[in-house]
This record gives C-alpha cells, sequence and structure tokens, in this order.
C-alpha cells in the first residue's frame, strides 16, 4: 500500500510538472526587421534591451545593435484603441492612453494600463489632453489649434453639432472626473467635464528634449519615445525621454522605428529647386497644364502607391509588381536639387518606369553631388529597375536629373523609390 501511494504520488508530480511547463510556454513572438544596410528578416524575438536586440531565424540567432537598426515590425499586434480612452500627450511626443484624468496643483494622475500604478506627471510636462472619442468632434480641433497662436491654456469646447469646437483661452486650475476649474479674464468658473473635447496646457518655452532609442508604436495608436527598454517575459519595460517607467505588452506593440537620425527620405524634404520642363512648350497662362508633370511624393502620376517591376528569378519573363509607400514619381525633363544634411553619408534607391508605361518610357538618370556625377544610366521599362547605392559624404547638395531617353518623352514616368539618406 506504502508502494501504490508513492508511485501515485510520483505521477502526480510529473502531471504537475508538466502542467507547470505547458502553463509558462507562451507563443513566440514574431517580427520582422529592417537594418540600415537594407536586410529585411522575419523571425522570433529573443532578446530587446537598450544595446541590442536578438532574434532567431530558422536555426541562426543574430544580434543587431541600435546603431543597425532601423524597423521592427510586429506580427502579433493585437489591442486596439478604446472608445472610452483618454489619450495625453506629453512635450516629448509621449502619446499615453488613460482611463482616468485628474489635476491637482499643477500634477495631474492618471491611470493607464501601460502601468500597474497611477502616473503623476507635472503640467508642465504634458502638451495636450484627448477626451473619449464620444466628446471628440467630426473634424480634427488640433489643425485649427496649431494654426492659432494661443497666450494660456485652452479648452476645446464641443458645439452642439459636434462638428466644430470653440477654443476659450485662460487658465486651468484643478481637474476632477466630472470638472474643470478654469479661470477666464480673471474669473475662475467651473466647466463641465463633459463639455471638453480637449485642453492644452501653454508653454512658454520650449525645452530641449533628449532623442529617443527609438519609437514605439502601439496597436492602440499610443506612440512612446523610448529611452531604455528591457524585455521581462511577454511584456517590455520602457523608460521613456521624459523619465517615465511603462510597461506594455508584446503583442499590443506595432512596430519599433529606430530611424530617427539614421535617414531622411527624399519625399520628406524640401528640394531647394525642382523644374520640370516638357518637350513641348505649354501655355504659360495654364497654371494648372503646367504643374503637369511636375514631382509626385508617394504616389504615382495616377495618385495610387507607386510600383515597379521587377523580374522573377529562374523565369526569363515573368515579372512581379511590387509596391513603395516611400518615393518620387518623376518625368522628363525633370531637374531636382536637395541640400544634404552633414551627417548623411550614402544616397539609397530603386528606379524603375512605372509598369503603367514600361512599354514605351525610356530615360537618361544622370545624380551628382556638388557637380561630380555620382551616376549615369539609361532605364528603360523593358527592363528590371536599377538599384542605386551612392557615396555622399561630405556633399552638400544633391542633383537628380531625368532627361528625355530614346523614345522623346513617351511613357517617361520614372519611379524613384526608397529614395533615402542615410547616415
Amino acid at each position: 500500500m506504502h508502494k501504490i501511494v508513492r508511485h501515485r504520488g510520483f505521477l502526480t508530480g510529473l502531471f504537475i510538472l508538466a502542467w507547470s511547463n505547458l502553463a509558462i510556454c507562451v507563443e513566440p513572438t514574431m517580427v520582422t526587421i529592417s537594418t540600415l544596410d537594407g536586410l529585411k528578416q522575419a523571425g522570433e524575438l529573443i532578446e530587446w534591451t537598450t544595446q541590442s536586440v536578438s532574434f532567431k531565424d530558422a536555426d541562426q540567432l543574430a544580434k543587431f545593435s541600435p546603431q543597425e537598426l532601423l524597423r521592427i515590425e510586429f506580427q502579433t499586434s493585437r489591442r486596439k484603441a478604446t472608445a472610452s480612452d483618454i489619450s495625453v500627450e506629453l512635450i516629448d511626443g509621449s502619446r499615453i492612453p488613460a482611463t482616468t484624468f485628474v489635476v491637482i496643483g499643477h500634477e495631474a494622475t492618471l491611470e493607464t494600463p501601460l502601468s500597474a500604478v497611477p502616473l503623476t506627471v507635472p503640467t508642465a510636462q504634458i502638451r495636450f489632453v484627448e477626451f473619449p472619442q464620444s466628446r471628440r468632434p467630426t473634424e480634427s480641433w488640433q489643425s485649427k489649434w496649431e494654426q492659432k497662436e494661443f497666450t494660456g491654456d485652452v479648452l476645446v469646447l464641443l458645439k452642439k453639432s459636434s462638428a466644430e469646437v470653440d477654443f476659450l483661452t485662460g487658465v486651468i486650475n484643478d481637474i476632477t472626473d466630472s470638472q474643470v476649474d478654469f479661470t477666464w479674464e480673471g474669473e475662475t468658473i467651473p466647466v463641465k467635464l463633459s463639455k471638453v473635447a480637449a485642453l492644452t496646457f501653454y508653454h512658454a518655452q520650449s525645452e530641449e528634449i533628449a532623442e529617443p532609442l527609438c519609437w514605439l508604436e502601439l496597436s492602440s495608436g499610443s506612440r512612446l519615445p523610448a529611452a531604455k527598454i528591457e524585455r521581462n517575459g511577454e511584456n517590455l519595460q520602457v523608460t521613456t525621454t521624459s523619465g517615465i517607467l511603462l510597461e506594455v505588452r508584446l503583442n499590443e506593440i506595432a512596430a519599433a522605428d529606430y530611424s530617427v537620425g539614421k535617414l531622411a527620405y527624399l519625399s520628406d524634404m524640401q528640394p531647394l529647386r525642382e523644374k520640370w520642363t516638357p518637350l513641348i512648350e505649354l501655355p504659360t497662362s495654364d497654371n494648372q497644364l503646367g504643374r503637369l508633370g511636375m514631382p509626385r511624393r508617394d504616389s504615382s502620376f495616377e495618385g495610387s502607391p507607386l510600383t515597379l517591376a521587377w523580374p522573377v528569378e529562374d523565369d526569363a519573363e515573368g515579372i512581379t509588381l511590387k509596391t513603395y509607400p516611400k518615393g518620387l514619381a518623376l518625368r522628363s525633363r525633370t531637374e531636382m536639387e536637395y541640400r544634404l544634411p552633414r551627417e548623411m553619408r550614402r544616397f539609397v534607391a530603386s528606379a524603375g518606369i512605372d509598369p503603367e508605361t514600361a512599354s514605351q518610357g525610356n530615360i537618361l538618370l544622370t545624380i551628382t553631388a556638388d557637380r561630380e556625377t555620382l551616376l549615369e544610366s539609361s532605364i528603360d521599362g523593358n527592363q528590371g529597375p536599377l538599384n542605386i547605392d551612392l557615396d555622399i559624404a561630405g556633399k552638400q547638395k544633391l542633383q537628380i536629373l531625368v532627361d528625355y531617353g530614346d523614345n522623346l518623352d513617351l511613357g517617361d514616368r520614372l519611379h524613384l523609390v526608397e529614395a533615402r539618406l542615410i547616415k
């Protein structure tokens, strides 16, 4: 009898051990990592700290420093913003979801899913607060707010139609869960919180903000400038550039953007000069017609995403179409010039004829920097795109010329995709 009891206890122990192992077995976090040298690879996230990121592709473990990374895309992002979420944006750009927000004596206390304890933040660190979606106007109030010059705190008040807002300038005092004590024209009045779509705190001087290690983009729409990062199981402990400690579940992260200061897309930069010269002179009185062939940013001349047709390996006639979120669409004859940031070292892009006009398009692409020709190449729509990687270290200005090719200007629509300067 004694042996039977011991045997059953042993089996029970094995069952408990197996159940414990099963309980702690978690679903792997799958990511796609993009690096500064052009690598884009999918795998399982293993380790993530301020100093490095490790991930496993098949049986190989790769480790990257922050200096090598551009972006980490998460494939398991889940949480979305809820209608009851309050959104608090700090002066460092942090956008934090909150379920409660109160202010007493210039100190804000907010409860957030990103912290087990309520956060206390000085109002001097807060840029604005947006209240739940039911209290937000149908049109964005921020664009109107940014166009105005305010000399105090602002209440953004909903009109009855909920489509437009009024801006009330004064001093925000204490805030409870039901009202805002607001000083307006020397008199302090209670304003029902249910009438407030948003509020902003006035800052006479802008503080210098430290550059983040990376920007965390959450599936809820929140953004966090991370100064320190440490993975803790299925959570990520994040210290923001404002010194706030938060904890985010890995499956609520959409992406981590490490590109800050490392690259600049031409389509996001203002050129020093851009000029389009049509083959046949157009009437100078028609301004709209005169802009017909001016460069397009991040879209084709048809308004659709930028696309290139790449040849398929091991298939002489096969092609695959790839779309790109960033780049320029340029007609012949177009001249563009950009000022180069001092720290940038390389210009990288892919160039090809718009697949819609590939049967006719043929252009001569010339890229120079400080009058030195770095690239001169004919690009034909019946051939594959051209990968470009040029040394621009020490150069001050970059010039791009898309000139007429062998077929006059017929079909000459160049897609210069992912055109970027890299540090």
